[in-house]
């Protein structure tokens, strides 16, 4: 007969009790300047976009991470990928709520090390273990920021160490935008997010739904009976697949981005009605394209017979 789970597993949490005083989450901001485009020397999207939207743009990168005090003197060790860059913005959110400036001491891009330090006194300090002294199959507890949130100060206030593993977390409520890394993750990257949550193949499906429904548009143009239902249909699938293609190719970095929505499926309720007229003045168009001609009568062939010969 197997033991229960609780009686194998080690009871941690007075381990954690005492790591956790010495946990502190960790904010920078650094300005990133972005890649230019690989159509920057290209005339015709030198038109269309204009100088401005080809140019590289800079930006406020933001990033979350832990760190843990080593001396009681403000002394911070973190990563070097928390920090970012040597000339970032580091703020640090105390256990006790208070959110004081860092200045970066060091970093090391090799071992991944960032050294901080904060105008602070009488701190509790992690003690340090000795790496040799472990034996394989030995418990190893892993104390940090463990959920992503959005670098805000409402955020940053809300956090608090959570200790990961195949116990029950301690962490507070659950986040608003837990696991959200990018800056607009249900607008102008949402096709991001969802190549990350599907994979590949959701992406492509998504794309190719998108074809289909221009190719369909296109088809409806083609089959319209009048000159004016033709150019509607033409003109309204263009714009359809132009929208499309903007923001799947603004997020694979194929164009600059320019921030439209994706059809029927980045927020916004004005988006989603102006798509929806769109859709449904092309069913209209192609309903009419598929109606029969109307039959004429045999008495007004007849009357017309007789007008021509009298």
């Amino acid at each position: 007969m197997q033991a229960p789970v609780a009686a194998v597993l080690p009871d941690l949490s007075a381990v954690a009790s005492r790591a956790i005083p010495s946990v502190m989450n960790i904010a920078s901001q650094q300005v990133v300047r972005g890649q230019p485009s690989p159509f920057t020397s290209d005339p015709l999207f030198r038109y269309f976009f204009g100088d401005r939207e080809m140019a590289p743009r800079s930006r406020v990168a933001q990033s979350l991470g832990s760190g843990v005090i080593v001396s009681s003197d403000g002394f911070i060790l973190t990563n070097n990928h928390v920090v970012g860059d040597a000339n970032a913005q580091v703020s640090v959110v105390m256990p006790d709520k208070r959110e004081l400036k860092a200045k970066i001491v060091g970093v090391d891009e090799w071992t991944d090390i960032a050294l901080l330090k904060i105008d602070a006194r009488g701190l509790p300090v992690i003690p340090w273990g000795d790496s040799s002294k472990l034996k394989v199959a030995e418990w190893v507890l892993a104390i940090g920021n463990s959920v992503s949130v959005e670098p805000d100060r409402h955020s940053r206030h809300r956090q608090r160490p959570s200790v990961p593993g195949p116990f029950a977390p301690h962490c507070e409520q659950p986040f608003p935008d837990c696991g959200s890394i990018l800056p607009a993750p249900h607008t102008d990257f949402i096709y991001a997010v969802i190549v990350s949550e599907l994979g590949l193949f959701g992406g492509a499906g998504l794309i190719l739904v998108y074809a289909l429904i221009a190719a369909r548009g296109f088809k409806t143009a083609v089959m319209a009976p009048d000159g004016f239902s033709k150019l509607l249909a033409a003109g309204l699938t263009a714009v359809f697949a132009l929208q499309a293609f903007v923001i799947v190719g603004g997020v694979v970095k194929l164009i600059p981005l320019t921030g439209v929505t994706l059809p029927f499926v980045s927020y916004g309720g004005s988006s989603v009605v102006a798509n929806m007229i769109l859709v449904a003045l092309l069913l209209l168009i192609s309903d009419r394209a598929r109606r029969p001609p109307p039959r004429r009568q045999s008495g007004d062939d007849d009357d017309l017979r007789d007008v021509v010969v009298g």
